[in-house]
Protein backbone atom coordinates (compact mmCIF):
# COMPACT_ATOMS: atom_id res chain seq x y z
CA UNK A 1 0.00 0.00 0.00
CA UNK A 2 3.00 2.35 0.82
CA UNK A 3 4.72 2.17 -2.50
CA UNK A 4 1.20 2.16 -4.62
CA UNK A 5 1.11 5.59 -2.62
CA UNK A 6 4.42 6.89 -3.58
CA UNK A 7 4.09 5.67 -6.88
CA UNK A 8 0.56 7.64 -7.53
CA UNK A 9 2.51 10.83 -6.06
CA UNK A 10 5.13 9.96 -9.11
CA UNK A 11 7.64 9.52 -6.03
CA UNK A 12 8.58 6.05 -6.92
CA UNK A 13 9.87 4.57 -10.51
CA UNK A 14 9.32 1.02 -11.70
CA UNK A 15 10.45 -0.71 -14.09
CA UNK A 16 8.84 -4.24 -15.22
CA UNK A 17 11.19 -7.33 -15.88
CA UNK A 18 11.25 -9.78 -18.75
CA UNK A 19 10.25 -13.86 -18.49
CA UNK A 20 8.41 -15.77 -16.00
CA UNK A 21 10.60 -15.25 -13.41
CA UNK A 22 11.32 -11.52 -13.85
CA UNK A 23 10.82 -9.46 -10.69
CA UNK A 24 9.31 -5.88 -10.58
CA UNK A 25 11.88 -3.67 -9.68
CA UNK A 26 11.37 0.55 -7.83
CA UNK A 27 13.90 3.11 -7.29
CA UNK A 28 13.22 6.51 -5.87
CA UNK A 29 12.97 9.59 -7.77
CA UNK A 30 16.58 11.14 -8.21
CA UNK A 31 14.93 14.31 -6.55
CA UNK A 32 13.96 13.00 -3.36
CA UNK A 33 17.27 10.88 -2.98
CA UNK A 34 18.74 13.93 -3.27
CA UNK A 35 16.86 15.91 -0.77
CA UNK A 36 17.42 12.50 1.70
CA UNK A 37 20.72 12.79 1.46
CA UNK A 38 21.17 17.06 2.20
CA UNK A 39 18.54 16.06 5.21
CA UNK A 40 19.79 12.54 6.55
CA UNK A 41 21.80 12.17 9.85
CA UNK A 42 25.28 11.66 8.64
CA UNK A 43 25.46 8.42 10.73
CA UNK A 44 22.78 7.23 9.37
CA UNK A 45 23.33 7.94 5.54
CA UNK A 46 27.09 6.21 6.45
CA UNK A 47 25.07 3.00 7.30
CA UNK A 48 22.65 2.86 5.02
CA UNK A 49 25.33 3.63 2.48
CA UNK A 50 27.82 0.48 3.96
CA UNK A 51 24.33 -1.74 3.63
CA UNK A 52 23.90 -1.07 0.63
CA UNK A 53 27.01 -1.21 -0.64
CA UNK A 54 27.46 -4.59 1.15
CA UNK A 55 24.37 -6.12 -0.82
CA UNK A 56 25.35 -5.00 -4.02
CA UNK A 57 29.30 -6.71 -3.54
CA UNK A 58 27.63 -9.97 -2.16
CA UNK A 59 25.10 -10.45 -5.11
CA UNK A 60 27.98 -9.24 -7.61
CA UNK A 61 30.04 -12.30 -6.31
CA UNK A 62 27.12 -14.85 -6.17
CA UNK A 63 25.52 -14.34 -9.72
CA UNK A 64 25.41 -12.63 -12.77
CA UNK A 65 23.25 -11.58 -15.17
CA UNK A 66 21.14 -9.14 -12.68
CA UNK A 67 19.48 -6.13 -14.37
CA UNK A 68 21.07 -2.86 -13.37
CA UNK A 69 24.26 -4.75 -11.35
CA UNK A 70 26.80 -3.20 -13.44
CA UNK A 71 24.94 0.66 -12.54
CA UNK A 72 24.97 -0.15 -9.22
CA UNK A 73 29.40 -1.52 -8.45
CA UNK A 74 29.81 1.80 -10.40
CA UNK A 75 28.21 3.71 -7.63
CA UNK A 76 29.52 1.73 -4.86
CA UNK A 77 33.20 2.31 -6.35
CA UNK A 78 32.55 5.75 -6.52
CA UNK A 79 31.27 5.82 -2.79
CA UNK A 80 34.44 4.07 -1.65
CA UNK A 81 36.95 7.13 -2.77
CA UNK A 82 35.15 8.96 0.13
CA UNK A 83 34.36 6.28 2.57
CA UNK A 84 37.40 4.43 3.57
CA UNK A 85 35.55 1.50 5.00
CA UNK A 86 33.97 0.41 1.73
CA UNK A 87 37.31 0.18 -0.07
CA UNK A 88 37.27 -3.68 0.81
CA UNK A 89 33.84 -3.78 -0.68
CA UNK A 90 34.68 -1.59 -3.32
CA UNK A 91 37.56 -4.27 -4.12
CA UNK A 92 35.30 -7.13 -4.42
CA UNK A 93 33.01 -5.47 -6.31
CA UNK A 94 35.36 -4.63 -9.01
CA UNK A 95 36.61 -8.09 -9.01
CA UNK A 96 32.99 -9.51 -9.80
CA UNK A 97 32.75 -6.52 -12.10
CA UNK A 98 35.80 -7.62 -14.40
CA UNK A 99 35.17 -11.43 -13.54
CA UNK A 100 32.13 -10.85 -15.81
CA UNK A 101 33.46 -9.14 -18.61
CA UNK A 102 30.56 -6.60 -17.85
CA UNK A 103 32.77 -3.77 -17.39
CA UNK A 104 33.36 -0.48 -19.96
CA UNK A 105 37.01 -0.47 -19.81
CA UNK A 106 37.68 3.27 -19.27
CA UNK A 107 34.96 2.82 -16.28
CA UNK A 108 37.79 0.69 -15.01
CA UNK A 109 40.19 2.69 -15.64
CA UNK A 110 39.15 6.11 -14.29
CA UNK A 111 37.62 3.79 -10.79
CA UNK A 112 41.41 2.40 -10.03
CA UNK A 113 43.32 5.80 -11.06
CA UNK A 114 40.80 7.52 -8.25
CA UNK A 115 41.73 5.07 -5.93
CA UNK A 116 45.25 4.70 -6.78
CA UNK A 117 45.71 8.44 -5.99
CA UNK A 118 43.06 8.14 -2.72
CA UNK A 119 44.52 5.18 -1.31
CA UNK A 120 48.47 4.70 -2.79
CA UNK A 121 49.12 2.38 0.11
CA UNK A 122 46.48 0.47 1.07
CA UNK A 123 47.01 -3.51 0.75
CA UNK A 124 43.94 -3.75 -1.42
CA UNK A 125 44.97 -1.57 -4.28
CA UNK A 126 47.65 -4.28 -5.60
CA UNK A 127 44.40 -6.29 -6.23
CA UNK A 128 42.84 -3.48 -7.91
CA UNK A 129 45.47 -2.74 -10.23
CA UNK A 130 45.45 -6.71 -11.12
CA UNK A 131 41.83 -6.05 -12.02
CA UNK A 132 42.61 -3.16 -14.04
CA UNK A 133 45.10 -5.59 -16.14
CA UNK A 134 42.85 -8.36 -16.65
CA UNK A 135 40.52 -5.55 -17.82
CA UNK A 136 42.95 -4.04 -19.94
CA UNK A 137 44.50 -7.57 -21.47
CA UNK A 138 40.86 -8.68 -22.53
CA UNK A 139 40.31 -4.97 -24.35
CA UNK A 140 43.34 -6.12 -26.09
CA UNK A 141 45.93 -3.95 -24.39
CA UNK A 142 48.04 -6.02 -23.19
CA UNK A 143 51.20 -3.87 -22.96
CA UNK A 144 49.24 -1.70 -20.23
CA UNK A 145 48.24 -4.91 -19.02
CA UNK A 146 51.72 -5.84 -18.14
CA UNK A 147 52.50 -2.83 -16.81
CA UNK A 148 49.52 -2.88 -14.20
CA UNK A 149 50.86 -6.61 -13.54
CA UNK A 150 54.22 -4.96 -12.43
CA UNK A 151 52.46 -1.93 -10.40
CA UNK A 152 51.04 -4.31 -8.24
CA UNK A 153 54.10 -6.52 -7.96
CA UNK A 154 55.59 -3.64 -7.07
CA UNK A 155 53.36 -2.09 -4.20
CA UNK A 156 53.59 -6.01 -3.00
CA UNK A 157 57.19 -5.54 -2.25
CA UNK A 158 56.98 -1.97 -1.28
CA UNK A 159 54.08 -2.66 1.13
CA UNK A 160 56.33 -5.98 2.09
CA UNK A 161 52.93 -7.94 2.15
CA UNK A 162 52.14 -11.63 0.56
CA UNK A 163 51.29 -11.27 -2.84
CA UNK A 164 47.45 -11.70 -2.74
CA UNK A 165 46.32 -15.07 -5.10
CA UNK A 166 44.36 -12.30 -7.52
CA UNK A 167 47.43 -10.69 -8.15
CA UNK A 168 49.32 -14.39 -8.96
CA UNK A 169 45.81 -15.06 -11.03
CA UNK A 170 45.79 -11.97 -13.09
CA UNK A 171 50.04 -12.54 -13.97
CA UNK A 172 49.03 -15.97 -15.45
CA UNK A 173 46.05 -14.71 -17.52
CA UNK A 174 47.83 -11.70 -18.56
CA UNK A 175 51.32 -13.77 -19.65
CA UNK A 176 48.50 -16.29 -21.10
CA UNK A 177 46.38 -13.14 -23.17
CA UNK A 178 50.28 -13.16 -23.98
CA UNK A 179 50.78 -15.97 -25.30
CA UNK A 180 53.58 -16.42 -22.64
CA UNK A 181 52.38 -19.75 -22.17
CA UNK A 182 55.39 -20.96 -19.96
CA UNK A 183 55.14 -17.85 -17.44
CA UNK A 184 51.72 -18.27 -17.56
CA UNK A 185 51.52 -22.15 -16.86
CA UNK A 186 54.02 -21.28 -13.82
CA UNK A 187 52.07 -18.13 -12.43
CA UNK A 188 48.67 -20.26 -12.45
CA UNK A 189 49.75 -23.84 -11.41
CA UNK A 190 51.22 -22.31 -8.09
CA UNK A 191 47.42 -21.88 -7.25
CA UNK A 192 46.40 -24.79 -7.70
CA UNK A 193 48.18 -26.47 -4.44
CA UNK A 194 46.15 -27.40 -1.41
CA UNK A 195 46.83 -23.85 0.90
CA UNK A 196 44.78 -22.05 -1.75
CA UNK A 197 40.81 -22.13 -1.37
CA UNK A 198 39.08 -24.30 -3.81
CA UNK A 199 37.40 -21.37 -5.47
CA UNK A 200 40.76 -20.16 -6.23
CA UNK A 201 42.34 -22.82 -7.05
CA UNK A 202 39.02 -23.94 -9.29
CA UNK A 203 39.95 -20.32 -11.20
CA UNK A 204 43.17 -21.16 -11.35
CA UNK A 205 42.32 -24.59 -13.24
CA UNK A 206 40.06 -22.92 -15.42
CA UNK A 207 42.84 -20.76 -17.09
CA UNK A 208 45.68 -23.48 -17.07
CA UNK A 209 43.16 -25.34 -19.30
CA UNK A 210 43.02 -22.67 -21.51
CA UNK A 211 46.91 -22.58 -21.78
CA UNK A 212 47.08 -26.18 -22.28
CA UNK A 213 44.83 -25.83 -25.42
CA UNK A 214 47.03 -23.51 -26.92
CA UNK A 215 50.04 -24.91 -26.60
CA UNK A 216 47.95 -27.28 -28.49
CA UNK A 217 47.44 -30.46 -25.65
CA UNK A 218 43.80 -30.91 -26.67
CA UNK A 219 43.56 -33.99 -24.32
CA UNK A 220 45.24 -32.60 -21.19
CA UNK A 221 43.06 -28.73 -21.80
CA UNK A 222 40.02 -30.99 -21.23
CA UNK A 223 41.24 -33.22 -18.41
CA UNK A 224 41.64 -29.97 -16.58
CA UNK A 225 38.93 -28.24 -17.28
CA UNK A 226 36.40 -30.94 -16.01
CA UNK A 227 39.05 -30.88 -12.95
CA UNK A 228 37.98 -27.18 -12.82
CA UNK A 229 34.17 -27.56 -13.07
CA UNK A 230 34.39 -29.92 -9.92
CA UNK A 231 36.38 -27.38 -7.69
CA UNK A 232 34.12 -24.66 -8.56
CA UNK A 233 31.17 -27.06 -8.12
CA UNK A 234 32.89 -27.79 -4.66
CA UNK A 235 33.46 -24.16 -3.73
CA UNK A 236 30.02 -22.99 -4.73
CA UNK A 237 31.27 -21.06 -7.75
CA UNK A 238 28.58 -21.06 -9.67
CA UNK A 239 29.37 -18.46 -12.26
CA UNK A 240 33.16 -19.93 -12.73
CA UNK A 241 31.42 -23.78 -12.92
CA UNK A 242 29.36 -22.16 -15.69
CA UNK A 243 32.12 -20.21 -17.69
CA UNK A 244 34.47 -23.45 -17.80
CA UNK A 245 31.50 -24.92 -19.49
CA UNK A 246 30.97 -22.22 -21.72
CA UNK A 247 35.13 -22.67 -22.58
CA UNK A 248 33.95 -26.58 -23.33
CA UNK A 249 31.57 -25.11 -25.97
CA UNK A 250 33.92 -23.14 -27.40
CA UNK A 251 36.60 -25.69 -27.91
CA UNK A 252 33.94 -28.11 -29.02
CA UNK A 253 32.97 -25.81 -31.86
CA UNK A 254 37.01 -24.99 -32.71
CA UNK A 255 37.36 -28.94 -33.14
CA UNK A 256 34.37 -29.38 -35.82
CA UNK A 257 31.87 -30.61 -33.11
CA UNK A 258 29.17 -28.09 -33.49
CA UNK A 259 26.40 -30.72 -32.40
CA UNK A 260 28.36 -31.41 -29.33
CA UNK A 261 28.61 -27.61 -28.75
CA UNK A 262 25.05 -27.41 -29.01
CA UNK A 263 24.39 -30.41 -26.19
CA UNK A 264 26.37 -28.35 -23.98
CA UNK A 265 24.98 -24.93 -24.48
CA UNK A 266 21.34 -26.55 -23.82
CA UNK A 267 22.20 -26.42 -20.44
CA UNK A 268 21.89 -23.02 -20.49
CA UNK A 269 18.25 -22.03 -21.53
CA UNK A 270 16.78 -22.40 -18.75
CA UNK A 271 15.11 -19.52 -16.61
CA UNK A 272 17.34 -20.43 -13.26
CA UNK A 273 20.03 -19.93 -15.63
CA UNK A 274 21.25 -16.22 -14.62
CA UNK A 275 20.57 -13.67 -17.60
CA UNK A 276 24.13 -12.64 -17.70
CA UNK A 277 25.17 -16.49 -19.01
CA UNK A 278 22.09 -16.73 -20.76
CA UNK A 279 23.08 -13.82 -23.25
CA UNK A 280 26.55 -15.56 -23.41
CA UNK A 281 25.27 -18.55 -24.31
CA UNK A 282 22.85 -17.16 -27.04
CA UNK A 283 25.91 -15.40 -28.48
CA UNK A 284 28.09 -18.99 -28.43
CA UNK A 285 25.06 -20.52 -29.94
CA UNK A 286 24.76 -18.14 -32.86
CA UNK A 287 28.36 -18.95 -33.31
CA UNK A 288 28.02 -22.90 -33.50
CA UNK A 289 24.76 -22.13 -35.82
CA UNK A 290 26.78 -19.88 -38.24
CA UNK A 291 29.14 -23.15 -38.42
CA UNK A 292 26.74 -25.50 -39.36
CA UNK A 293 25.02 -22.59 -41.91
CA UNK A 294 21.88 -22.57 -40.27
CA UNK A 295 21.80 -18.53 -40.45
CA UNK A 296 18.48 -17.72 -40.27
CA UNK A 297 18.89 -19.83 -36.47
CA UNK A 298 22.44 -17.97 -35.59
CA UNK A 299 20.87 -14.70 -36.31
CA UNK A 300 17.65 -14.70 -34.26
CA UNK A 301 20.22 -16.20 -31.31
CA UNK A 302 22.69 -13.20 -31.91
CA UNK A 303 19.56 -11.19 -31.47
CA UNK A 304 18.92 -12.76 -28.12
CA UNK A 305 22.21 -12.40 -27.24
CA UNK A 306 22.10 -8.26 -27.58
CA UNK A 307 18.69 -8.06 -26.36
CA UNK A 308 20.47 -9.74 -22.69
CA UNK A 309 23.44 -7.75 -22.65
CA UNK A 310 21.10 -4.62 -23.11
CA UNK A 311 18.97 -6.03 -20.03
CA UNK A 312 22.35 -6.80 -17.99
CA UNK A 313 23.96 -3.23 -18.86
CA UNK A 314 26.92 -4.17 -20.45
CA UNK A 315 28.57 -2.33 -23.73
CA UNK A 316 30.94 -4.10 -24.05
CA UNK A 317 29.07 -7.43 -24.93
CA UNK A 318 26.18 -5.90 -26.76
CA UNK A 319 28.84 -4.63 -29.40
CA UNK A 320 30.19 -7.93 -29.45
CA UNK A 321 27.16 -9.75 -29.97
CA UNK A 322 26.30 -7.01 -32.74
CA UNK A 323 29.71 -8.04 -34.19
CA UNK A 324 28.49 -11.50 -34.19
CA UNK A 325 25.50 -10.93 -35.61
CA UNK A 326 27.01 -8.83 -38.00
CA UNK A 327 29.78 -11.66 -39.34
CA UNK A 328 26.61 -13.81 -39.65
CA UNK A 329 24.86 -11.80 -42.11
CA UNK A 330 28.14 -11.84 -43.80
CA UNK A 331 28.40 -15.47 -44.25
CA UNK A 332 24.64 -15.77 -45.35
CA UNK A 333 25.42 -13.23 -48.14
CA UNK A 334 23.30 -10.39 -46.65
CA UNK A 335 26.03 -7.63 -47.23
CA UNK A 336 23.93 -4.78 -46.41
CA UNK A 337 22.66 -6.07 -43.41
CA UNK A 338 25.91 -7.27 -42.59
CA UNK A 339 27.48 -3.33 -42.74
CA UNK A 340 24.25 -2.01 -41.14
CA UNK A 341 24.50 -4.43 -37.34
CA UNK A 342 28.83 -3.72 -37.93
CA UNK A 343 28.38 -0.24 -37.65
CA UNK A 344 26.23 -0.18 -34.57
CA UNK A 345 29.06 -2.94 -32.84
CA UNK A 346 31.43 0.09 -33.69
CA UNK A 347 29.63 2.43 -31.60
CA UNK A 348 29.30 0.46 -29.00
CA UNK A 349 32.99 -0.29 -28.83
CA UNK A 350 34.13 3.19 -29.62
CA UNK A 351 31.83 4.18 -26.13
CA UNK A 352 33.93 1.25 -24.11
CA UNK A 353 37.01 2.53 -24.92
CA UNK A 354 38.01 -1.44 -26.12
CA UNK A 355 40.59 -0.93 -28.59
CA UNK A 356 41.28 -4.90 -29.65
CA UNK A 357 37.11 -5.21 -30.15
CA UNK A 358 36.83 -1.80 -32.30
CA UNK A 359 39.91 -3.53 -34.67
CA UNK A 360 37.98 -6.69 -34.75
CA UNK A 361 34.51 -5.07 -35.58
CA UNK A 362 36.44 -2.23 -38.22
CA UNK A 363 37.82 -5.49 -39.86
CA UNK A 364 34.75 -7.00 -40.64
CA UNK A 365 33.18 -3.60 -41.05
CA UNK A 366 35.08 -2.85 -44.24
CA UNK A 367 35.33 -6.27 -45.88
CA UNK A 368 31.51 -5.13 -45.55
CA UNK A 369 31.19 -1.97 -46.95
CA UNK A 370 33.68 -2.88 -49.43
CA UNK A 371 31.09 -6.01 -51.11
CA UNK A 372 28.06 -3.02 -51.11
CA UNK A 373 30.74 -1.40 -53.57
CA UNK A 374 31.22 1.84 -50.50
CA UNK A 375 35.59 1.20 -51.21
CA UNK A 376 36.33 4.74 -49.35
CA UNK A 377 34.67 4.25 -46.83
CA UNK A 378 36.09 0.70 -46.18
CA UNK A 379 39.77 1.95 -46.68
CA UNK A 380 39.09 4.67 -43.87
CA UNK A 381 37.74 1.37 -41.83
CA UNK A 382 40.83 -0.37 -42.03
CA UNK A 383 42.99 2.84 -40.88
CA UNK A 384 41.30 2.13 -37.62
CA UNK A 385 42.42 -1.58 -37.63
CA UNK A 386 46.58 -0.43 -38.07
CA UNK A 387 46.62 -0.06 -33.93
CA UNK A 388 45.63 -3.83 -33.81
CA UNK A 389 47.61 -4.32 -30.54
CA UNK A 390 46.09 -7.53 -30.04
CA UNK A 391 47.64 -11.56 -30.22
CA UNK A 392 49.07 -12.47 -33.60
CA UNK A 393 45.98 -14.17 -35.07
CA UNK A 394 44.37 -10.92 -34.46
CA UNK A 395 47.01 -8.91 -36.45
CA UNK A 396 47.34 -11.38 -39.15
CA UNK A 397 43.25 -11.28 -39.54
CA UNK A 398 43.69 -7.19 -40.24
CA UNK A 399 46.50 -8.10 -42.76
CA UNK A 400 43.94 -10.36 -44.36
CA UNK A 401 40.51 -8.10 -44.20
CA UNK A 402 42.95 -5.04 -45.79
CA UNK A 403 44.50 -7.23 -48.61
CA UNK A 404 40.83 -8.38 -49.35
CA UNK A 405 39.38 -4.88 -49.40
CA UNK A 406 42.03 -3.69 -51.79
CA UNK A 407 41.42 -6.70 -53.74
CA UNK A 408 38.16 -5.51 -54.10
CA UNK A 409 38.89 -2.52 -55.51
CA UNK A 410 41.75 -3.24 -57.32
CA UNK A 411 42.09 -6.69 -59.18
CA UNK A 412 45.76 -6.86 -60.11
CA UNK A 413 46.61 -6.88 -56.27
CA UNK A 414 45.08 -10.78 -56.42
CA UNK A 415 48.71 -12.15 -56.22
CA UNK A 416 49.11 -10.68 -52.43
CA UNK A 417 45.71 -11.41 -51.18
CA UNK A 418 46.67 -15.27 -52.29
CA UNK A 419 50.37 -15.26 -51.25
CA UNK A 420 49.05 -13.66 -47.51
CA UNK A 421 46.22 -16.84 -47.54
CA UNK A 422 48.77 -19.43 -48.57
CA UNK A 423 51.03 -18.59 -45.90
CA UNK A 424 48.04 -18.77 -42.51
CA UNK A 425 48.17 -22.05 -40.74
CA UNK A 426 44.62 -22.61 -39.89
CA UNK A 427 45.20 -26.16 -37.53
CA UNK A 428 48.29 -24.19 -35.33
CA UNK A 429 47.61 -24.01 -32.00
CA UNK A 430 47.32 -20.12 -32.21
CA UNK A 431 44.54 -20.52 -35.10
CA UNK A 432 41.42 -18.46 -33.79
CA UNK A 433 37.71 -18.50 -35.22
CA UNK A 434 38.54 -14.47 -36.49
CA UNK A 435 41.85 -15.98 -38.43
CA UNK A 436 39.55 -18.49 -40.04
CA UNK A 437 36.73 -16.54 -40.55
CA UNK A 438 39.38 -14.00 -42.57
CA UNK A 439 40.67 -16.66 -44.56
CA UNK A 440 37.14 -17.64 -45.68
CA UNK A 441 36.04 -14.07 -46.22
CA UNK A 442 38.67 -13.29 -48.58
CA UNK A 443 38.83 -16.74 -50.36
CA UNK A 444 34.99 -16.38 -51.17
CA UNK A 445 36.00 -13.05 -52.68
CA UNK A 446 38.50 -14.83 -55.11
CA UNK A 447 35.82 -17.20 -55.88
CA UNK A 448 33.14 -14.75 -56.58
CA UNK A 449 35.28 -12.96 -59.03
CA UNK A 450 36.99 -16.14 -60.41
CA UNK A 451 35.03 -18.79 -59.74
CA UNK A 452 36.00 -22.22 -60.03
CA UNK A 453 34.86 -24.48 -62.92
CA UNK A 454 33.47 -27.49 -61.32
CA UNK A 455 31.43 -24.52 -58.65
CA UNK A 456 27.38 -23.43 -59.05
CA UNK A 457 27.68 -19.83 -59.49
CA UNK A 458 24.24 -17.49 -58.51
CA UNK A 459 24.34 -14.14 -59.65
CA UNK A 460 21.27 -11.98 -59.09
CA UNK A 461 19.02 -13.12 -62.13
CA UNK A 462 20.91 -15.91 -63.34
CA UNK A 463 23.04 -19.25 -62.01
CA UNK A 464 25.93 -20.68 -63.92
CA UNK A 465 26.47 -24.66 -63.78
CA UNK A 466 29.28 -26.54 -63.43
CA UNK A 467 31.08 -27.27 -65.95
CA UNK A 468 31.17 -31.08 -67.09
CA UNK A 469 34.20 -32.99 -68.49
CA UNK A 470 36.73 -30.16 -70.40
CA UNK A 471 33.98 -27.81 -70.70
CA UNK A 472 36.41 -24.42 -70.18
CA UNK A 473 33.09 -23.09 -68.17
CA UNK A 474 29.58 -24.30 -67.36
CA UNK A 475 26.31 -23.04 -69.40
CA UNK A 476 24.85 -20.15 -67.61
CA UNK A 477 21.26 -20.37 -67.06
CA UNK A 478 18.72 -16.82 -67.17
CA UNK A 479 16.43 -16.85 -64.36
CA UNK A 480 15.33 -13.38 -64.07
CA UNK A 481 11.86 -13.88 -65.55
CA UNK A 482 11.82 -17.39 -63.40
CA UNK A 483 12.15 -15.35 -59.63
CA UNK A 484 10.13 -18.61 -57.97
CA UNK A 485 12.85 -20.90 -59.73
CA UNK A 486 15.64 -18.07 -58.42
CA UNK A 487 14.62 -18.35 -54.36
CA UNK A 488 14.45 -22.00 -54.47
CA UNK A 489 17.64 -22.35 -55.84
CA UNK A 490 19.29 -19.66 -53.63
CA UNK A 491 17.09 -21.31 -50.70
CA UNK A 492 19.00 -24.55 -51.41
CA UNK A 493 22.52 -22.98 -51.83
CA UNK A 494 22.01 -20.92 -48.02
CA UNK A 495 21.06 -24.79 -46.77
CA UNK A 496 24.07 -26.61 -48.12
CA UNK A 497 25.25 -29.06 -47.32
CA UNK A 498 21.64 -29.36 -45.31
CA UNK A 499 18.66 -30.28 -47.23
CA UNK A 500 15.01 -28.56 -47.61
CA UNK A 501 11.30 -30.02 -46.64
CA UNK A 502 8.62 -29.75 -48.79
CA UNK A 503 7.52 -27.42 -46.37
CA UNK A 504 10.82 -25.57 -46.30
CA UNK A 505 10.80 -25.26 -49.62
CA UNK A 506 7.21 -23.71 -50.18
CA UNK A 507 8.07 -21.13 -47.29
CA UNK A 508 11.09 -20.05 -49.62
CA UNK A 509 9.51 -20.11 -52.85
CA UNK A 510 6.13 -18.53 -52.25
CA UNK A 511 6.21 -17.16 -48.43
CA UNK A 512 3.17 -15.19 -48.55
CA UNK A 513 0.60 -18.03 -49.46
CA UNK A 514 -1.34 -20.27 -47.30
CA UNK A 515 -2.08 -23.52 -49.68
CA UNK A 516 -3.88 -26.73 -49.09
CA UNK A 517 -1.15 -29.34 -48.57
CA UNK A 518 -1.68 -31.38 -51.77
CA UNK A 519 -1.42 -28.06 -53.68
CA UNK A 520 1.61 -26.92 -52.57
CA UNK A 521 3.61 -29.96 -52.85
CA UNK A 522 2.34 -30.25 -56.32
CA UNK A 523 3.17 -26.76 -56.83
CA UNK A 524 7.09 -27.46 -55.37
CA UNK A 525 7.23 -30.88 -57.48
CA UNK A 526 6.41 -28.85 -60.94
CA UNK A 527 9.10 -26.06 -60.12
CA UNK A 528 11.95 -29.07 -58.68
CA UNK A 529 10.76 -30.49 -62.53
CA UNK A 530 11.48 -27.67 -64.47
CA UNK A 531 14.48 -26.97 -62.72
CA UNK A 532 16.11 -30.14 -63.75
CA UNK A 533 14.64 -29.25 -67.41
CA UNK A 534 16.39 -26.12 -66.97
CA UNK A 535 19.90 -28.28 -66.41
CA UNK A 536 19.80 -28.76 -62.63
CA UNK A 537 18.97 -32.63 -62.43
CA UNK A 538 22.76 -33.83 -61.31
CA UNK A 539 22.85 -31.07 -58.57
CA UNK A 540 18.91 -31.92 -57.06
CA UNK A 541 19.56 -34.66 -54.63
CA UNK A 542 16.78 -36.31 -52.69
CA UNK A 543 16.98 -37.73 -49.56
CA UNK A 544 14.44 -38.82 -45.89
CA UNK A 545 15.06 -35.02 -45.11
CA UNK A 546 13.76 -33.62 -48.33
CA UNK A 547 15.90 -32.17 -51.06
CA UNK A 548 19.76 -30.99 -50.90
CA UNK A 549 22.05 -29.93 -53.52
CA UNK A 550 25.33 -32.67 -53.75
CA UNK A 551 27.26 -32.10 -50.54
CA UNK A 552 30.72 -31.65 -52.33
CA UNK A 553 28.54 -28.97 -54.66
CA UNK A 554 31.32 -25.62 -54.24
CA UNK A 555 28.70 -22.82 -54.31
CA UNK A 556 29.31 -19.25 -55.22
CA UNK A 557 27.01 -16.63 -54.24
CA UNK A 558 27.78 -13.05 -55.98
CA UNK A 559 25.42 -10.07 -56.86
CA UNK A 560 26.86 -9.51 -60.12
Amino acid sequence: ESLAQLRKQSLVLVSEGEGSAAETRFRLLTSVRTFARLHADPAWWQAATHAHATYFADLALATTGEPGLVGELSVIADRSVADPELLPLATRAFEALVDMLAYDTRQVRDFIDKVAATYPMSPYTPRLWAARAIAEDTAGDMETGSRNIQQAIALVQTLEIETPPEVLLAQGIVAYGRAELEKAYTCLEALTAEPFPPRMRGRALATLSAVAYMRGDRGEAFRINEEACALHEASGDERARRRSRLRLAFWLLDEGLPEQALTVLAAFEGEDTPLWQRALASTYRGNTLRRLKRYDDARRAHDDAVRGFARVGSHRWQGTSLMDAGITDLAAGRDHEAAATLDRSIEFADVVGDAHLLALVCGYAAVAHARCGNLEHAKALLRTTEGNTGAEAARRSSEIHRAHVLYLDDESTSETLRTLLSAVDLRGPTATEHLRLAVTFAQQAIERREPPRDALVIERERIRLPSRGEEPEGAWVDLGRKPTLLKLVRGLARAHPGSLSMDALLQVGWPDERLQRAAAENRVRVALSSLRTLGLRDLLVHDKDGYRLPLDLRIVMRET
